[in-house]
This record gives structure tokens, C-alpha cells and sequence, in this order.
């Protein structure tokens, strides 16, 4: 059976040592009224102190994980993602930023990852917003390569109908961390 085309981001699965998987909280993460979304499982990076969505090839800060922040109304409100727009203030972001962390993630449309391959390295395809009703990101690992790239295949990811190429769920470390 083939793998599913389902893309969900970055989601922790494990911890390399075993720890226990967590995230950080960055208080003002993200800039008042900042427009820009930002969906549990996508990568993010510091911009000029803030919490930013990257792009692939970035060195990563982690993986956002959600955000609470003050609305317009003045009410208090936590998501898995952050909408971006006028009126939000206050947010503060967390992060699964552990360079520790392993994390699950779908190969792309055209990629066929096999045995092989543990211990390639990849980037995240070009930037696609994520799903604004269930807050997840979509996106998804690129090619791999044995040039050092932002993350380093491990395995596959498993579970049931999962299994080696096109749509696999693989298990990557980030390999480019900013705190690793």
C-alpha cells in the first residue's frame, strides 16, 4: 500500500538521550500585530530577537509548538498557531527547541527515501502556509543529500502503512540548531 500524501510539519516523537520532550517558552516572542502565521510543526528561527518562521536552508531555533497572546477584545487566548494581524499583542511563543529532540516529518511529492539514505541530510521544502482550522503546519522534508543540510535523516518513522519512499513518515534530527 502506498504512503498517504498528508502533511502535518515537525511533530516530537523522542528524545536522544530519553529525556522527556518539552518546550520553552519565549515571552513578546512574536512582534505586536506582527501578520505574519505560524503553525504547530513549523520551524522557526530569531529574527531581530523575535520568533520567526524560517525558510529552508535557515539555521533553526526549533519547532513552534503554540502561542498564547491578548486579541482584540483584551481576552487571553492560547492556539497551536498564531494568526498573525492587528490587535494581537502580548504573545508569547513556545518552542520544542531541545537540540535533543527527534522529530517526525513527511518526505515530499517526488521523493523516495529508502534504507539507504539514514544519515542524509535534507531541507524543508519551500514554505507552505499550514491549515488555519486545526492550526498544524504542512511542511514537508525535501531531497536528501550527503551535503550537511538543515536536518539528518535517522529512520523511518514506525507506524502502521508507513513504510521507505514517495510520502514516507520519517524520524530527522535537527542537524542545523542554534543550540546545538
Amino acid at each position: 500500500m502506498a504512503n498517504v500524501d498528508s502533511p502535518f510539519g515537525l511533530l516530537p516523537v523522542r528524545h536522544l538521550s530519553g529525556g522527556v520532550i518539552r518546550n520553552s517558552v519565549y515571552q513578546g516572542g512574536i512582534a505586536d500585530a506582527s501578520t505574519t502565521t505560524i503553525f504547530y510543526g513549523d520551524p522557526v528561527v530569531f529574527s531581530s530577537g523575535r520568533i520567526a518562521r524560517a525558510a529552508a536552508g535557515n539555521t533553526l531555533l526549533g519547532v513552534f509548538a503554540g502561542c498564547e497572546y491578548t486579541d482584540a477584545n483584551g481576552d487571553r487566548k492560547f492556539s497551536n498557531y498564531y494568526p498573525g494581524g492587528a490587535g494581537i499583542t502580548d504573545v508569547d511563543v513556545m518552542v520544542y527547541d531541545d537540540p535533543k529532540l527527534v522529530f517526525k516529518v513527511q518526505s515530499t511529492t517526488g521523493q523516495t527515501p529508502a534504507i539507504g539514505d539514514r544519515g542524509e541530510y535534507a531541507d524543508m521544502i519551500t514554505y507552505a502556509s499550514g491549515n488555519t482550522t486545526t492550526g498544524k503546519s504542512i511542511i514537508e522534508l525535501g531531497a536528501l543529500s550527503g551535503t550537511p543540510a538543515t536536518f539528518l535523516l535517522l529512520d523511518l518513522y514506525r507506524e502502521v502503512d508507513n513504510a521507505f519512499g514517495e510520502h514516507a513518515v520519517l524520524e530527522v534530527a535537527i542537524n542545523e540548531h542554534l543550540l546545538g
